[in-house]
């Protein structure tokens, strides 16, 4: 994830990996709109796939690394 810190136009270029072909998706999201996350608490729910996303935001100090643990995952391939 990269924080776009000043004004202006970006441009985002999709680029494929040698001769590989196939669809693509992507959304572009507001992180202000994630809901706050505290660390060591455990989130529970359900998404519709490829539909849905949940986002979620954590403060951190730049040193220290994080690890997402996804107990459970029901349905996925």
């Amino acid at each position: 994830m990269r924080i776009l810190t000043e004004a202006g136009t970006y441009r985002l270029v999709v680029d494929g990996d040698f001769s590989d072909i196939g669809d693509y998706n992507f959304r572009l999201l507001d992180v202000a709109s994630a809901a706050t996350l505290t660390l060591e608490t455990e989130i529970t729910g359900s998404l519709d796939p490829g539909k849905e996303s949940d986002l979620y935001s954590f403060e951190g100090d730049g040193r220290t690394t994080r690890m997402l643990v996804a107990p459970t995952v029901v349905g996925s391939k």
